[in-house]
């Protein structure tokens, strides 16, 4: 028979060769393998190994997700830049699967159906996709309270994120002062603006949206709405 490839295509759309396959620790869906932590060390969660020049021509840079996609779905996944891979190729392991309840890194969302005509070998090996970065939609959080914990949060998230919307409900009407402080202001030891944590001033800064003298009584998180009191 003819030495020619017979696998699926690359085209304009997906111009990358995805090659699926094992890691050293682990086997198959990593049923047994999974079950054993120092196995689990060695690599903990999934990749896909990027050649620098292909990663460097989308504007995909180590560590952040990438979505993959080919004509049979997608993959959402951490990259991870190597000459490793020959440009033009891409490796994702093949062993998480369900594994973690949902989709992220799960190869067979991309794998083919295609089997060699004699020995019925599947074709497992290479899938025509494209590499893009991840861009999260746009989300509202929601934060019930306007104490430390909720404090810590924002200050945290806002160095992640500055595009998703933060909504609080306090039900106090002075927000985002210090608790513990407050008998050294009844004492008049320290002043009210001394333990004030976040100016109302701040709020607009930090992209937050504060409802002040408003709780809530029933979140939905189906449903996603909530009860307020």
């Amino acid at each position: 028979m003819p030495d020619e490839n017979l696998s699926e295509k690359l085209s304009k759309e997906f111009p990358l060769i995805l090659l699926a396959g094992r890691i050293r620790d682990q086997w198959h869906t990593m049923t047994k393998t999974a079950r054993v932590n120092k196995l689990n060390l060695h690599i903990p969660t999934p990749f896909i190994e990027i050649h620098p020049k292909d990663a460097q021509k989308r504007g995909i840079e180590e560590g952040p997700i990438v979505e993959v996609n080919g004509n049979r779905g997608s993959v959402k996944v951490k990259a991870k830049i190597t000459d490793e891979v020959k440009q033009g190729n891409c490796f994702l392991p093949m062993h998480w699967g369900r594994i973690l309840g949902n989709d992220f890194g799960r190869a067979n969302n991309l794998t083919n159906v295609l089997v060699d005509a004699r020995s019925k070998e599947p074709d497992f090996k290479f899938s025509a996709v494209e590499i893009v970065k991840y861009v999260k939609p746009k989300e509202k959080i929601i934060i019930i309270g306007a104490g430390s914990a909720g404090l810590g949060f924002i200050s945290s998230y806002r160095k992640l994120n500055q595009i998703d919307d933060i909504e609080v409900f306090s039900k106090e009407i002075y927000p985002f002062y210090n608790r513990v402080m407050l008998p050294d202001y009844i004492s008049r030891t320290q002043s009210w603006e001394q333990l004030v944590k976040l100016r109302e001033d701040q709020f607009n800064e930090n992209n937050i949206k504060v409802h002040k003298g408003i709780g809530i009584n029933h979140i939905d998180r189906k449903k996603k709405f909530l009860l307020m009191i």
